[in-house]
């Protein structure tokens, strides 16, 4: 009777696979979101993610296409921000006169911008803030801390009757010291 040997199956790495090849950027240009752009390369959203914290060109590359994108957002908002539509007005069949209507996408995306940036300020601020006092609050801890310590005894109250070793003079090397 002939024996094989049992072929155990190969373990599975956890190894992330290659660094990104540079075709893998390119979906990122032509798809909206992170996770279209990796179905169209053909790799999961969390591969994308070890990726992007792996790679730092590869980062960086993902960071100039989505600057790229809200540039041309913006761009976009300005040229439909210039655009005024222009309605008729009719009474009884007459035209009697124009209503014209402003597109408020541009104003409303500066107030959403200017909203973001400062919430972004006043928790910078705060934090800011919050540093001075741990910083503040930590030296205060320290120095009671050395001042507690043994190197710095605080001297007890100064009396003649307190400390009984100043009344004893030191007469000689060979004397002990009274205590």
């Amino acid at each position: 009777m002939l024996t094989y040997p049992i072929l155990l199956p190969e373990a599975r790495t956890t190894v992330d696979p290659a660094p990104p090849p540079g075709g893998v950027c390119h979906p990122f240009r032509a798809c909206s979101s992170t996770i279209e752009a990796a179905a169209r390369a053909g790799i999961d959203r969390r591969t994308v993610q070890r990726w992007r914290k792996a790679y730092p060109v590869f980062d960086q590359k993902c960071r100039d296409i989505v600057e790229a994108r809200r540039q041309q957002a913006i761009e976009n908002v300005v040229l439909a921000a210039g655009r005024v539509e222009v309605r008729p007005v009719f009474y009884r069949g007459r035209k009697i006169g124009d209503q014209t209507q402003r597109d408020r996408t541009l104003d409303l995306h500066l107030l959403k911008q200017a909203d973001a940036a400062a919430s972004r300020e006043e928790k910078r601020r705060d934090a800011e803030r919050d540093f001075e006092g741990r910083v503040a609050a930590e030296v205060e801890r320290r120095v009671s801390e050395i001042s507690r310590s043994a190197r710095q005894v605080t001297p007890p109250a100064e009396d003649e009757f307190s400390n009984a070793a100043n009344d004893i003079e030191p007469a000689g090397c060979d004397t002990a010291v009274a205590r």
